[in-house]
């Protein structure tokens, strides 16, 4: 059995991630956190699966934003108001790789639990950078109004989690990868 060296993990994942979020694509169906797992689980390094999502996310951001959405920008873009709350769940996940990394059904849980992180944090920055024109309240009920309006993009989230973990398990299974932990 072969294991993958850090840097083709972080190339492979910098190129997969970035290529599916410029891509079209159902909305949140994309593969930073399986990626996230995937990397951890092959390589170990919870700066591997930290830092290759926030970079690809910060790199991909950059060519939506002035390429794709130029017209609607009036300057180059670095970043956009909602960021913080759409990178922060990624730079937490390996706190759910370090609860999860050698107990059975490492993916499902990790890769649940991480996409579940992602809705919540990212839909309270929705709901949090609202005005007070918009359609969420400031209050208990505009916040539940937000979940529950953003309860699809959980399931496309999840469902990319999946889909792409079952994707890249595969391809480790054909290319003989073995991952550091008995799992």
């Amino acid at each position: 059995m072969k294991h993958l060296n850090q840097l083709h993990i972080a190339l492979v994942g910098i190129f997969l991630i970035c290529l599916c979020r410029v891509i079209p694509h159902w909305p949140n169906f994309v593969p930073v956190i399986a990626f996230s797992v995937f990397s951890f689980k092959y390589s170990k390094s919870l700066f591997l699966s930290t830092l290759v999502p926030l970079f690809s996310i910060w790199i991909s951001d950059l060519v939506i934003n002035n390429i794709i959405y130029a017209p609607y920008f009036t300057s180059f873009v670095w970043y956009t108001p909602g960021t913080f709350f759409n990178v922060l769940p990624y730079a937490l996940i390996p706190l759910i790789h370090s609860m999860f990394a050698q107990t059975r059904f490492y993916w499902i849980k990790t890769g649940v639990s991480s996409s579940i992180l992602f809705f919540l944090i990212s839909n309270f920055g929705v709901w949090l950078s609202s005005t007070p024109s918009s359609m969420y309240s400031p209050d208990l009920s505009g916040l539940i109004l937000c979940y529950t309006v953003g309860l699809p993009f959980l399931g496309y989230t999840l469902s990319s989690t999946l889909f792409y973990g079952l994707l890249l398990e595969g391809l480790a299974k054909l290319s003989n990868l073995k991952s550091p932990y008995a799992v």
